[in-house]
């Protein structure tokens, strides 16, 4: 009788073993499957290159950049924001608008250097400067997506998203 316990509970524990090993199995697959290029985290050598600016939206609303109609085009040198990213420094070049009085505008093309690092799906850079700030960042294809927040002159906070495509 001893040994008809003895074969039960080793079947037993060999079927518990079994069962356990297949869940860890389909676990670290779900996990595996679950990590994508839209929300995972972003490799330093994925990053490495120069993007330009596709689009933008503030609080959900579409920005437009190069508006003929507005004649952005024009007015902005004909030139979209870009980043040139190496292993650790960043750059990024883009339009400023001074304004000189209501008819009178001047635009001019500035370049930001500095550094930053990426740690998870969390960008974070510091301009020469000193300024700063960090953003959540996704590379999905060919294409670099920045969001986060800013507070306008008048305190208000503002969601940004904005879409850059890979050189």
């Amino acid at each position: 009788m001893k040994n008809k316990n003895k074969n039960v509970a080793w079947a037993t524990f060999r079927t518990a073993t079994q069962v356990v090993a297949i869940m860890a199995v389909i676990l670290v697959t779900l996990i595996a499957c679950g990590k994508s290029d839209s929300g995972g985290s972003v490799d330093n050598k994925n990053l490495i290159g120069t993007w330009v600016w596709e689009s933008g939206t503030v609080d959900g609303v579409p920005e437009s950049y190069d508006d003929p109609k507005k004649g952005l085009i024009d007015k902005r040198c004909n030139t979209k924001p870009f980043f040139v990213f190496t292993e650790k420094e960043v750059s990024r070049t883009f339009v400023v608008e001074n304004i000189f009085n209501d008819v009178l505008k001047k635009y001019d093309i500035e370049t930001k250097k500095g550094s930053y690092s990426v740690s998870g799906s969390t960008i974070s850079i510091i301009w020469e400067d000193k300024s700063g700030g960090s953003a959540t960042i996704s590379i999905v294809g060919n294409k670099l997506i920045l969001s986060g927040s800013e507070e306008d002159d008048k305190g208000k906070k503002h969601t940004l998203v904005e879409t850059y495509i890979k050189q």
